[in-house]
């Protein structure tokens, strides 16, 4: 009422000053104004802020189906809800000095932003949440998605964690490979050397001994891109290859898991199946895949619920990757 006063106050001193003319234009214009504050929406409850920390870059598909999931589930969310993602970039560079950078860009760059929830995706982030979350943004809960092969032990002495283990079934997808190929004698298994690359190795390397009366099994990885391409473009008819993660080659010369799809199918004489869906559409015939998207789903959906209340040590780590 008091803002109302004061409009009408200023009106009639417009058309003393002005003349009758002026007087109505202004009156017309303070007439708009009144309108729009009548029909203005009330305020939005309290904001909360989620910082959303990728591992890798945007236009990688697997970062780039996490964060889809992600933006899809907090978008139907009930309140208001901020999303700040930033990309850590570690495909390109993860070393010691680098992470070092990071931890002084964030704490300028973040100083005067309270997040309420934050989103770590894949294992760079996680582990470099662990390290320093506390000195940067204090105990804010942390959501995280495609961790490899997670360990509940990883969390010891870590408080307020939860989300979702990334795994991938390669018995399932050996299983698949000998039930749709049955006189297969070799399965040709493609892996970098890479953090990653190191852990599905080992994870491959506990399955083998199963199939050993069975299928004989060569792992290619420690190669150059060319070299690789080589090898599979000179296999038997009785092999089947299966590509698990080749981003980096022996040169250091990095591939978009998309172009390793499409330059390993081509160059095949057998049959290539996936184990991750970002090589889905460029050539492979198929397999049971994990999905990016469904990752960043689940732990965004972790994310609203500590958004409501629930305190992240409650939540249960989702250890079973929906493929």
């Amino acid at each position: 009422m008091m803002f109302i006063s004061l409009l009408w106050v200023s009106w009639k001193r417009q058309l003393f000053l002005h003349g009758w003319r002026t007087g109505v234009l202004v009156f017309l214009l303070l007439g708009r104004v009144c309108l729009a504050l009548a029909t203005e929406p009330p305020p939005h409850p309290l904001q909360k802020n989620i910082l959303l920390l990728n591992s890798y870059h945007p236009g990688f598909k697997w970062t780039d189906d996490e964060t889809r999931g992600v933006v899809s589930t907090l978008a139907h969310s009930e309140g208001r809800v901020k999303l700040f993602t930033e990309y850590m970039g570690t495909k390109w560079t993860a070393n010691a000095p680098y992470f070092s950078q990071l931890v002084a860009t964030y704490k300028e760059k973040f100083s005067t932003i309270h997040f309420d929830a934050i989103i770590a995706t894949d294992n760079d982030a996680f582990n470099f949440l662990r390290a320093h979350r506390d000195e940067i943004f204090g105990q804010v809960p942390v959501s995280f998605c495609g961790v490899n092969n997670f360990h509940h032990d990883e969390l010891q002495g870590h408080a307020q964690y939860t989300g979702i283990n990334e795994t991938v079934d390669f018995q399932e997808n050996i299983e698949l490979l000998l039930r749709l190929h049955p006189n297969t004698r070799r399965i040709v298994v493609i892996v970098d050397t890479s953090v990653t690359g190191q852990q599905v190795r080992r994870e491959l390397l506990a399955i083998i001994p199963r199939y050993q009366q069975k299928i004989d099994f060569e792992i290619l990885g420690d190669l150059t891109l060319q070299e690789l391409l080589d090898r599979l473009a000179h296999l038997s008819k009785d092999c089947v290859v299966l590509q698990t993660i080749f981003f980096r080659d022996t040169q250091n010369r990095i591939i978009e898991y998309d172009e390793s799809a499409e330059l390993i199918s081509r160059a095949s004489t057998v049959p290539v199946y996936g184990t991750w869906d970002f090589s889905q559409g460029h050539g492979i015939v198929g397999g049971k895949l994990t999905t990016g998207f469904d990752q960043g789903r689940i732990a965004a959906e972790a994310a609203l619920r500590i958004l409501q209340g629930e305190p992240a040590d409650a939540i249960p780590v989702v250890m079973q990757s929906p493929s």
